[in-house]
């Protein structure tokens, strides 16, 4: 017996899930599906999901497998963003960019302003 079109549907939202979830793109999904990228566009937009974080994956896929290992190991280390933007040839911008994303926090970012509050 074939699947109801609510079943297909919620079937689909739950793969959705799963693969916004490891990071996939639309197009990447569309490619499973056999859909067009807008079509699975659509489909978030109807179920209010958010396109996937891709930072973590892009990070890895163009500064290697142990590129995660080294931004910790740099942060633990007290390494500035201009530090690690040297280590990995980017800007200190991106690094603090990278950082965020990643949800590293490196020591400057963690120190409370020197003019926060009351007298400069």
């Amino acid at each position: 017996m074939a699947l109801s079109h609510e079943q297909r549907d919620a079937d689909r939202r739950a793969r959705v899930e799963q693969y916004l979830a490891a990071g996939w793109t639309d197009q990447e999904m569309g490619r499973v599906f056999n859909r067009a990228t807008s079509t699975v566009g659509s489909w978030r937009l109807r179920w209010g999901l958010k396109p996937a974080r891709k930072c973590r994956k892009n990070f890895l896929r163009l500064y290697g497998p142990d590129a995660l290992t080294r931004l910790e190991q740099l942060i633990r280390a007290g390494a500035s963003y201009r530090a690690i933007a040297a280590d990995f040839g980017f800007t200190p911008q991106y690094a603090h960019v990278v950082c965020r994303e990643l949800g590293f926090r490196t020591r400057r970012s963690i120190q409370p302003s020197h003019h926060a509050g009351g007298a400069p």
